[in-house]
């Protein structure tokens, strides 16, 4: 469950606690006042997952964006690239992005796309790719991490949830994976950049 959430939530944030779970168990070598704690970080997550979805929408379509350029067949022509990037770089300083905003701008950044792009996007806000609703929780855009593995898991670390912009990972709650997804964010824009041009 907390897999899960890691990636629809804010997955920079989240792959991290899970990772350290996953690595000792299930509910790993938690004392039932820690497991106590996961449970009610879980439950936090998954209500601010239910009402803010278009957020989530949002953090998943970048993804698949980003799967998208990766294949010469799906990967975004000029045209594509200059529409969604012009409809992305307004947000990127801004420090919360609301569910209605969201809507608007999934239904922005997905306007252009081809069908065959779309059946991409279908797959990765379906949890395809592979994985399941799991595959892809390690950062914004990107594969779980185990960066966990091997220390000691405190659940009262996982930040509670917050109003945050996917598009400006200064506003996700901190973790060790807010640097990655800077990385991540920045070679999407970058990408989308040069293939405007």
């Amino acid at each position: 469950m907390t897999r899960r959430i890691a990636l629809a939530a804010c997955a920079a944030t989240l792959a991290w606690a899970a990772s350290g779970a996953t690595a000792q168990g299930p509910m790993g070598n938690l004392t039932p006042a820690q497991q106590q704690v996961l449970q009610g970080k879980v439950k936090a997550w998954q209500t601010f997952m239910k009402n803010n979805k278009h957020v989530m929408t949002v953090t998943q379509t970048l993804r698949a964006i980003g799967e998208m350029n990766k294949k010469p067949a799906t990967a975004l022509d000029k045209s594509q690239a200059k529409t969604i990037l012009a409809a992305l770089k307004p947000w990127t300083a801004k420090k919360v992005m609301t569910n209605d905003a969201a809507l608007e701008l999934s239904k922005a950044i997905t306007r252009p796309l081809t069908e065959r792009q779309l059946k991409v996007l279908a797959s990765e806000l379906s949890g395809g790719q592979g994985g399941g609703a799991g595959s892809g929780g390690g950062g914004m855009m990107g594969g779980r991490s185990t960066a966990g593995a091997g220390r000691s898991f405190d659940p009262a670390s996982i930040p509670d949830p917050k109003p945050f912009n996917p598009l400006n990972p200064d506003s996700m709650p901190k973790s060790p994976f807010t640097g990655r997804a800077k990385q991540m964010l920045s070679e999407l824009m970058g990408q989308l950049e040069s293939r405007a041009k």
